[in-house]
C-alpha cells in the first residue's frame, strides 16, 4: 500500500480534475492541459520517489528528471499559447468578424445544427489558385 495506493490515487485525482475542469470551464482547454502536463511531470517524480522508498532501488531521480523537464516545457508552452490567444482576442476588441450574408448562408447550409451554437472566429482568404475562403469555426 505504500506504492500502489498513492500512485493510483494521484493519477485518479489528476484525471478527475482534468475531466471536471474540461466539463465546467468553457474555453480553458489550453490552461487545463498545460497545468495537467506540468502535474504529470511531477507525478513521474513521485513515482520514482515511491519506487526508491518502497523497493529500495539505488539512485534517486535517475530517470524522472527527463519526463519532468519535457512535461514542464510543454505545459508552459501551452500556458503561453493560451495567454497570447486571450491577449490577441482582447486586442481586436471582438473575437468574431462580420461576415457577408453569402458567407453566413454557406456555412449554415453546410452544417445547420452546428451553426446556431457556434461562433465564426476568423474568415481567411487563401491566396491560392482558386481564391477560396476558409472559415475557422469554434463552438461557443
Amino acid at each position: 500500500m505504500s506504492f500502489a495506493f498513492p500512485v493510483t490515487g494521484a493519477i485518479a485525482l489528476l484525471v478527475t480534475a482534468v475531466v471536471t475542469l474540461m466539463r465546467y470551464v468553457p474555453g480553458g482547454a489550453l490552461y487545463i492541459f498545460g497545468g495537467a502536463l506540468i502535474l504529470t511531470g511531477g507525478l513521474n517524480v513521485l513515482i520514482e520517489f515511491l519506487l526508491h522508498i518502497t523497493f529500495g532501488i539505488e539512485g534517486m531521480f535517475v530517470w524522472s528528471i527527463y519526463p519532468l523537464t519535457v512535461c514542464v516545457l510543454l505545459g508552459v508552452m501551452l500556458l503561453v499559447v493560451a495567454v497570447c490567444k486571450r491577449r490577441a482576442a482582447r486586442r481586436t476588441g471582438n473575437s468574431s468578424c462580420n461576415l457577408s450574408d453569402n458567407d453566413k448562408s454557406a456555412v449554415k447550409k453546410s452544417c445547420p445544427d452546428f451553426f446556431d451554437s457556434a461562433e465564426i472566429i476568423l474568415p481567411l482568404t487563401l491566396k491560392a489558385d482558386y481564391h477560396s475562403k476558409v472559415l475557422l469555426v469554434f463552438p461557443c
